[in-house]
């Protein structure tokens, strides 16, 4: 069963699996949604905002959910289901939870998401938090003892505003609430600034990490997050299936490939052309991955782009790969997988080559997903050229419609090519429209960077970004690092 992030409305849509046929009479369903639970493992249900009976296996709320408008805006809600058939019933499903009315990245609380930068060069990260107008024209400093390498955000502690996680000399959480971010770090973790992905992948409320090893042996550590936030030492940790790739994953992501509302794992492998999944669960992390996709690039293996999300709508997460060049192709190619559920297929159930934009174009450097052609409830597909004969671009992909749509072609306003133009992409809606909006980093953009920031919806007009966020002093580099 599934409900999806319901962030940006307040009539979500709850889903589930089908009682196994039995021969008998089709069962009746009854669903119960309550925002007054303590935590998903204390979770009694006592006065429900929603309690129905349907025949459907699915149900949209037919009235708002009431959510606080104060920070931080929005609410939890948990949710369960059961199959009943006169005069009996099963068991309750386990308990799942939603937040409702909440925005993506909101480190402050206030519904609107906030923009994260920090530079790969040692000096401070910095907060331009949104608002109806966009994201700030002024940056809120953090302070970071060395270069940030990657960053990711979640609610560590589970308060219900977004925390940062930054990778530097080690791991530093920044706890979120209603003034924002801290100047310094509420927790950290010493260690070397290696790649991590945080999410909920046991499924009791509170993000866990999964922190990229240094060892041969070793591919990954796992840290399960807590109420007071995640733990001074690992938890378990991930065997690397092929000794000696170290450090083992890398551009890691947490999908649901299984439609089970619960984070699964996905990480290239560092060194050879795979992408590794792994399912959340009792026995997460897992010994061995449940799937390896293999075989899809020449000398680009470590620098494969994955997007990931629900191509067709069924509610499971599917891989697109992004390779600037691949084995019989002398350009770009995409790589599209569709979850069987808990494997992958072992070809691409789609390859859409880019035949013509040529290789020197660097056609698929990067790759992320949102819904950014309109409010379909589906992610669009972008994908960057960061060497175009006329200058950077990239371009955006209705995510439905891959193979028989022509994407939007979008170039840098500077025309310069650049490596660094698009590097990093970051989807949020900025400006609390309800649209989905894309934040593209132009790193070499004299003297050092700058991101360019386009409103949702994008379509065919969508030339210019409607704001520029030049980089701000005392950044040595700016908007190489998005969190």
């Amino acid at each position: 069963m599934r409900a999806p992030a319901a962030r940006g409305t307040l009539r979500p849509k709850f889903v589930w699996n089908a009682s196994v046929a039995d021969g008998c009479a089709l069962p009746s369903y009854e669903l119960e949604v309550d925002d007054s639970c303590a935590t998903v493992k204390d979770c009694s249900f006592p006065t429900p905002a929603i309690h129905i009976t349907t025949s459907s296996t699915s149900y949209r709320a037919e009235v708002d959910l009431e959510v606080s408008s104060v920070a931080p805006v929005g609410r939890r809600y948990y949710w369960r289901v059961r199959a009943c058939r006169a005069p009996t019933c099963s068991a309750w499903s386990s308990t799942r939870y939603l937040d409702v009315g909440r925005a993506d990245h909101d480190y402050n609380g206030d519904g609107y998401t906030d923009l994260n930068f920090s530079s790969s060069i040692a000096g401070p990260a910095g907060i331009f938090y949104g608002s109806a107008l966009g994201p700030a024209d002024t940056v809120t400093r953090i302070a970071t003892d060395h270069d940030v390498t990657y960053g990711d955000t979640g609610d560590i502690n589970g308060d219900g505003f977004d925390d940062l996680l930054l990778s530097t000399a080690g791991l530093s959480a920044y706890f979120g609430s209603a003034d924002g971010l801290p100047a310094k770090p509420t927790w950290t973790l010493n260690g070397n600034g290696f790649p991590f992905v945080q999410a909920d992948f046991d499924g009791d409320g509170y993000p866990d990490a999964v922190v990229v090893g240094s060892s041969p042996v070793v591919m990954a550590d796992y840290f399960a997050g807590s109420a007071s936030g995640l733990p001074a030492k690992r938890t378990s940790y991930f065997i690397n299936p092929l000794l000696g790739d170290s450090p083992g994953l890398y551009n890691l992501r947490a999908a649901d490939f299984n439609g089970d509302g619960m984070a699964d794992l996905a990480g290239n492998s560092l060194h050879t052309s795979y992408v590794y999944t792994y399912l959340s669960g009792s026995s997460f992390p897992m010994a061995a991955p449940n799937s390896a996709i293999k075989g899809l690039a020449a000398n680009t293996d470590s620098m494969l782009q994955t997007a990931i999300f629900d191509t067709d709508g069924d509610l499971h997460d599917d891989i697109t790969i992004a390779t600037v060049s691949s084995p019989g192709y002398p350009f770009g190619v995409l790589y599209q997988y569709k979850s069987q559920g808990s494997t992958f297929p072992a070809k691409a159930t789609l390859t859409l080559p880019d035949n013509i934009h040529p290789a020197t174009d660097a056609y698929g450097e990067q790759a992320i997903s949102g819904d950014l052609l309109g409010r379909d409830g589906l992610p669009d597909l972008v994908v960057t050229a960061p060497q175009g004969f006329y200058g950077a671009k990239f371009y955006v992909y209705a995510g439905t419609a891959l193979q028989s749509t022509q994407p939007l072609e979008i170039y840098n306003p500077s025309t310069k090519q650049g490596w660094w133009f698009g590097h990093v992409l970051k989807v949020g809606d900025f400006n609390g429209d309800g649209d989905a909006d894309l934040v593209v980093c132009d790193s070499e953009y004299s003297p050092k960077g700058r991101a360019l920031v386009y409103y949702g919806p994008l379509d065919k007009n969508t030339v210019s970004p409607n704001k520029l966020i030049d980089a701000p002093a005392g950044f040595n580099t700016f908007c190489t690092v998005i969190n």
